[in-house]
């Protein structure tokens, strides 16, 4: 095992992000993960430098987000630097998900059924 050659890393962003491997950014709160993964996402999206990665060939990204609105999206990705000249590349190659915000999943929630029947309440649990 250990005497086989390893190859490489091939990096997306070096030396954050390999490619076709998984990334977990995490630290306390409020301490920029979402504005540094948003800075690489849209720098790999359009093709151009960010943290150390050299411009280059712009690729598709997919962003899956919890927390901003599409209004904070913009403001950010402006106050980045980007503007309407990196619109067609972003709108192209930024897949952008926004999740909704979920409810704790220990309170009464109200469920409707599909065929119009009374309401009932169901408690979920975790």
């Amino acid at each position: 095992f250990f005497a086989r050659e390893r190859s490489g890393e091939d990096w997306i962003v070096e030396p954050i992000i390999p490619r076709n491997r998984q990334v977990v950014v995490f630290s306390k709160a409020k301490q920029g993960k979402s504005l540094l993964v948003l800075e690489m996402a849209a720098a790999v999206a359009t093709g151009k430098a960010a943290i150390g990665r050299p411009s280059g060939k712009a690729e598709r990204v997919l962003y899956v987000d919890m927390e901003m609105t599409e209004d904070d999206l913009q403001e950010r990705l402006a106050d980045l630097g980007y503007s309407e000249e990196d619109e067609a590349l972003l709108q192209e190659n930024l897949a952008y998900l926004q999740l909704p915000t979920l409810p704790p999943l220990d309170k009464t929630v109200v469920v409707r059924s599909s065929c119009n029947s009374p309401v009932t309440t169901e408690r979920l649990w975790l």
